[in-house]
């Protein structure tokens, strides 16, 4: 992006000018909010409006479904709309555009967004007046985070204070660098360049951490454009006034837009210095497609999460223990499935009673695990059907002595050797596209396995770093250690030992998070969630916060 011209007043003005605070959702009718039922995050609206009022669709998008009292519009996203006590309903595989037409009012006028099926915040309060087509503001705040687009993509700005404050650093995924202008720069910018158009749905931006400097968390906005120039052309999406954010702070606005753009910035709009630690661009590239249900999720997006391991699931309540460790941040939970050949009947009993949708109602991704034995094939099979069975997001292999070429006794073993290979050739032949992961010894340097079967296999590797145990289990060592052994970094993610003790000793998740900080983790899953003491989980948040997990 060129260096604007003209004055603070003129930028002042171009940035009122431009609508900055609408989403591309609008209210569906005239009317009153006369009740708003339901639980208070994910409540449905009933507005009152005149018997035969225009009802418009919420957004952009296609009728789905339109029969009696209730019309459903698709939009973009994963997006749908839900309005009934309608009447005279357009036909399906109507196109629509935000505030046109849908049906008219019937009844009183019940108005629901949901996303893969999952009900969303809705804004509103009782009493509160709307008109069709009034823009519903960016601060919505129920959508998913999805991946960090500006994640390593190329970066410029204004100008840099110097090389070790470079603009790179403000999109290289660590809260321990960012960008700095110069000191005489009286209209500092900086601008991502994402590669490809964009559908943006979150934009957050980590304020500096080590430093307080009041200037740097106020009077900034983001802009985004499809010319690199964007002095040209641009919109505004978000924008934070001259109250100051607190120290430390991560701004975030929520980007409800249906068009796609490819450069996003950040820019002062007063003569004064700024700093930003990370910009982050999350959402999905425009050509990617949206299915009607939640697509599998991407191997970077879960796997950069922090998860949760459960044995018993009658022992891990959604509403206590899952409770806790989505306060905390985490993204996923995988429960034991299956050992070897045996079905586990406790968890398929839990899973038959809603176990899993009371966690996903959550907002969490739900995976399942197992202990592989002697049997490769057929446990690979019998895996790949209980996932497909329930429904399940991943799946997790827990091979151990089963796996090695050292036997328990100090033998070869290579038949144990070969497992490997095995299972990850027939679980793909039955389920190619699963996110899939291998876990086992905190050390692959000390265990020998057939890692390179994993591998090729697109399992990501799940270290049981089980500091607890062993001193060499420390996370930083077992990072290290499968680095060595051919992973790449990104391809690692370590299993941590918290489960109210340990051979050696009980380790702290401040130790854990302390130590992880060091070795760069960005991913990471916790072992056991059923017996995690209860003033562990904020710790947990803090390190996921502090960038342990996208």
């Amino acid at each position: 992006m060129t260096r604007l011209t003209g004055t603070l007043a003129a930028l002042a003005t171009l940035l009122v000018a431009t609508p900055a605070l609408a989403s591309d959702f609008v209210y569906p009718e005239t009317g009153k909010i006369v009740a708003i039922t339901g639980d208070t995050k994910t409540p449905t609206l009933e507005i009152s409006g005149a018997k035969g009022r225009v009802v418009g669709s919420p957004g952009a998008g296609k009728i789905t479904y339109a029969s009696g009292s209730l019309v459903i519009v698709k939009h973009a996203l994963g997006y749908e709309s839900h309005l009934s006590g309608i009447a005279s309903p357009r036909g399906v595989g109507t196109v629509v555009k935000a505030g046109e037409k849908v049906a008219v009012q019937g009844a009183r006028l019940h108005f629901e967004l949901r996303r893969y099926g999952m009900k969303k915040f809705m804004p509103g309060k009782v009493g509160e007046s709307l008109k069709l087509g009034q823009p519903i503001l960016w601060s919505y705040r129920g959508l998913s985070s999805p991946a960090n687009l500006a994640l390593g993509k190329p970066t410029s700005a204004s100008t840099i204070w110097s090389p070790s404050y470079d603009a790179a650093k403000a999109t290289d995924g660590l809260v321990t660098t960012g960008w700095s202008p110069s000191g005489t720069d009286g209209a500092p910018w900086i601008q991502v360049d994402l590669g490809a158009p964009a559908l943006i749905e979150k934009i957050e931006l980590v304020t500096r951490q080590e430093l307080d400097q009041p200037a740097t968390r106020h009077n900034f906005a983001i802009w985004a454009s499809n010319d690199a120039d964007m002095s040209k052309s641009h919109v505004v999406l978000a924008t934070q006034d001259s109250s100051t954010l607190p120290f430390k702070s991560t701004f975030s606005a929520t980007i409800m837009r249906s068009t796609a753009y490819r450069y996003v910035a950040a820019v002062k709009t007063t003569s004064e210095y700024f700093y930003v630690t990370e910009l982050r661009v999350k959402g999905a590239f425009s050509g990617s497609p949206v299915p009607g249900t939640p697509p599998p999720p991407s191997v970077p997006k879960l796997w950069g999460g922090a998860g949760v391991w459960v044995w018993h699931p009658d022992a891990f309540a959604p509403s206590v223990h899952g409770a806790a460790a989505k306060k905390a941040g985490f993204l996923w939970v995988t429960v034991q499935i299956h050992d070897g050949l045996t079905t586990i009947k406790e968890t398929e009993d839990a899973f038959a009673a809603g176990w899993i949708g009371a966690l996903r109602s959550m907002g969490f991704l739900v995976g399942g695990w197992a202990p592989v034995r002697t049997s490769p094939e057929e446990e690979a099979a019998l895996g790949a059907s209980l996932v497909k069975k329930w429904g399940l997001d991943f799946y997790i292999a827990d091979a151990e002595a089963e796996y090695k070429y050292t036997a328990p006794d100090g033998s070869w073993d290579p038949v144990a050797y070969a497992r490997s290979d095995k299972f990850v050739k027939a679980f793909r032949v039955a389920a190619p596209d699963l996110p899939a992961a291998v876990s086992s010894y905190g050390r692959a340097d000390l265990a020998d396995l057939d890692w390179k079967a994993w591998r090729t296999g697109s399992f990501v590797y799940m270290p049981q770093a089980y500091w607890n145990e062993y001193d060499i289990y420390e996370p930083t060592l077992c990072m290290d250690a499968a680095v060595k052994l051919g992973w790449s970094k990104s391809e690692v993610f370590p299993t941590i030992g918290i489960w109210g003790g340990g051979a050696r000793k009980y380790v702290s998740a401040a130790e854990y998070v302390a130590d992880m900080l060091t070795a760069k983790v960005v991913g990471f899953s916790l072992y056991l969630g059923e017996s995690m003491p209860t003033e562990e989980w904020p710790v947990l948040g803090a390190g996921i916060t502090a960038g342990l997990a996208r």
